[in-house]
């Protein structure tokens, strides 16, 4: 009897990897990865919110349904995580990239860069390796690209799967990222006048610009109120 209990206890890894998701479910969350690829995209950006906005009705039907297997809270925050992380893993890939020698890039970055940063379009493809020409900002360039957006795109993923590794993996990240928000900021301000003194919207404009970029700042109390019980291994 002890057995059986055991075993009717502990459920198998069959059973535990198994897709808790209903076909209907499963067609949501479809429609909601190729609405935050094409967010992610900047350019087809505009496209990809009546795609979201699909998405988020075919989630409704599904709660009516009862088969809404996750929070709502989760779903906006996955959303929010993966289209920032797209924006920034795309824009910042553009000019770490031999694509900053495109016509294309240097007119975009350029162009941002008079508007609110001047590091984009002053000595602009100048330093070895192209690209903006300051180095510390080309440093947080490789922390970005080759560890923090993709593990914050993983650990999304993970959480829309109600995995919880991927609450966990999304809590570490958020705080790589606020630390990443203080290293750039320190950055920006230390070389002012050849940055956002040099733009025409200056420090106002800058922020404007990037305050919607700062979710993890909003994003970690929440984390923390999950019920973690509601997650799979």
């Amino acid at each position: 009897m002890a057995k059986l209990l055991s075993r009717n206890a502990r459920p198998s890894l069959t059973e535990v990897d198994e897709d808790p998701r209903s076909p209907l479910m499963r067609r949501a969350d479809k429609w909601m990865f190729v609405a935050i690829v094409l967010a992610g995209s900047w350019v087809l950006g505009p496209i990809g919110f009546p795609v979201l906005l699909y998405a988020l009705i075919l989630m409704n039907r599904a709660r009516k349904r009862g088969e809404l297997y996750r929070p709502w809270g989760i779903t906006i925050i996955v959303t929010l995580t993966l289209i920032d992380a797209s924006v920034n893993y795309f824009a910042w890939g553009l000019d770490l990239l031999p694509s900053h020698d495109t016509p294309l890039v240097q007119t975009v970055w350029s162009g941002y860069g008079k508007l609110f940063d001047g590091a984009y379009y002053i000595d602009y493809n100048s330093a070895s390796i192209g690209g903006l020409a300051n180095i510390s900002e080309k440093t947080l360039e490789v922390l970005a690209i080759g560890l923090l957006f993709p593990l914050r795109i993983v650990a999304a993923t993970a959480l829309l799967r109600m995995k919880r590794w991927g609450l966990q993996a999304l809590i570490i990240s958020s705080w790589l990222y606020v630390g990443f928000w203080i290293a750039y900021v320190v950055n920006l301000y230390v070389v002012f006048n050849a940055r956002m003194g040099a733009s025409v919207y200056g420090v106002t404009g800058w922020w404007a610009f990037v305050l919607p970029y700062a979710g993890a700042f909003v994003m970690l109390p929440y984390l923390y109120t999950v019920d973690r019980e509601l997650f799979t291994e």
